[in-house]
Order: structure tokens, then sequence, then C-alpha cells
């Protein structure tokens, strides 16, 4: 057991060991056996400015873009917010493996990225990345709501991507449950980050990721969503609740996971799944 230094015991971490059959992708899994959330209500993006404020100082440099209407007329000295506490599980992927297919793939998100600087959504850490992340993190949730027990809607995430243009490599996903009452202490999280519950979660989330009652459509798709910022992802294969998602379900592609009928070797765990001689066009057998 790991405490943060200042011995917090609201936040407790353990470090699990990786799947052997996972070992080539993931570098670490760490178990958080205890965390706390604070939610502050900052301001409001869905709230259009009133001719009232055009000229209002305190205005100044929000945008219905970037920016958040602000929550009261007088400057707060507070905010609202709402404690909670719950637990998680967190995975890094292997820094080399998660480069080369960076590179192999750069150019299949090219559009995606040109479809975001013209969108009102942001997301300044977007890159390949970030969707092959984002996308894993949607297909576990997905998984992970089965096998331990918490609705779909009670799992969320957050995205450690590296940024662009920055030294700092990351490449993390963190799901995790929080509540004000009991429900976030139930275990099954942490649970399913043991190495043979984790093994069964990905077999079981690779298997089920593979079809969507959708396909071929679904998964030739290079435009879906909002302002076509997902590629392979709807709501029968990929989409969660959009309290969960950090992106409001975009910037997703399921291809980027299992790779497409056409092409499995775009998909960066299509080798567990469909064994490596096949993603190189032989037949060969994977996990099934």
């Amino acid at each position: 057991l790991i405490l943060t230094d200042d011995g917090d015991l609201d936040f407790r971490i353990v470090k699990a060991d990786v799947p052997d059959i996972l070992k080539e992708m993931i570098d670490d899994v760490v178990l958080a056996k205890r965390l706390r959330e604070v939610l502050a209500v900052y301001g409001f993006r869905r709230i259009a400015y009133g001719r009232n404020n055009a000229n209002d100082d305190r205005f100044e440099g929000f945008t219905q873009q970037d920016g958040f209407v602000p929550l009261s007329d007088t400057e707060l000295s507070w905010l609202p917010a709402i404690e909670m506490r719950g637990e998680g599980l967190f995975i890094r992927l292997n820094e080399e493996k998660l480069e080369d297919w960076e590179n192999a793939n750069c150019s299949r998100y090219d559009e995606m990225k040109t479809r975001l600087d013209s969108s009102y959504m942001g997301c300044e850490k977007f890159s390949p990345r970030y969707v092959l992340l984002h996308t894993l993190s949607h297909l576990l949730i997905r998984q992970l709501s089965i096998e331990c027990g918490y609705s779909g809607a009670a799992i969320k995430e957050r995205i450690y991507s590296t940024y662009p243009g920055s030294d700092l490599k990351m490449a993390g996903i963190l799901l995790y449950t929080s509540t004000s009452d009991s429900d976030g202490s139930l275990g099954g999280l942490v649970r399913n980050g043991l190495p043979d519950n984790l093994e069964k979660v990905f077999r079981n989330m690779l298997q089920a990721a593979s079809w969507c009652s959708s396909d071929p459509v679904c998964i030739d798709s290079i435009a879906q969503g909002v302002d076509g910022l997902n590629y392979a992802a709807c709501h029968a294969c990929t989409l969660l609740p959009e309290t969960c998602c950090e992106m409001r379900n975009c910037l997703l592609d399921r291809a980027s996971i299992i790779g497409t009928f056409n092409n499995k070797g775009i998909g960066f765990f299509s080798n567990l799944l469909y064994g490596e001689e096949t993603t190189n066009g032989n037949n060969a057998s994977g996990l099934y």
C-alpha cells in the first residue's frame, strides 16, 4: 500500500502486476483503492451572452468557443463544489509501442484534426495518441460495467496523453468511480485490475470491440458524431453516457484498437486479437 507523502488516507494506490499477454503493450497497472474527487462549477459554456454584457469588462476574453460565462454578476471569492470518494484503475501503455503506432498511423487522423479546428469543441491535447487512449478508455468502461457491476454511467475517465510540442511523455488512462455515498467503495474496479481479472477484461473487451451491430458501416466510417469528430464509433459499440466522458463522446475510433476489416494492422491491439501473422495478411490464431 502506498500513501501520499502527507499520509492522506483519501488517496491509496498499489501497483499490480501486468498480465503476461499484455506486457508488450502495457507498462503499468495501478490500483487506486481509495481516491477523492472534488468537482467545482467555474462557469457555463452553453449560455449565450446577453446584449447587456457586450461592453462589460468582466466578460472580456470570454467567448463561446474557449471561455465560460461567469456564475455571477459580481466577482465571487468561492465556487460551489461537491466532494466525492471512490476507487479507480490506472493503466499506462508502453511508450515505445505507442510511438511506433503513432508514426505508422498519424496521417489517418489529419481529417479529424481539421474538423476539430473548425468545431466549437476544443481539445488542447488532441493527437492520434489521444484518440487511441480515449477509445481504449471507452471500450474498457463498457466492459468493466459488465464485469464489476457498476452501471455504465457510474465509471468515469481521465486521459493522460502527451500534449503536442511537450517533452513530457504521457500515455495513461484512469478509470474511476466516485460518489457521495457508499457506491464508490464497492471495490469492483480494483478487483478487476488484478492480473487474472484484467486479462479476462481485455479478452472480453477485444472480442466485443471486434464486431459492432452497425458494421461494416461503422468500422469503415470516417465521419460520425458531433461535427464528424468520430471515425469508427457509435452507440452500439463505443459511446458512453456523456457524464462519463471528458470529451462529450468525440475523438473516438474503434479501428485504432482492433483495426478495420481491410486493414487489421492499424489496430494497436490487433496482434492480441487476431495474431501477428494475421495482421500481416496471413492466417493465424490470436486470443480466440
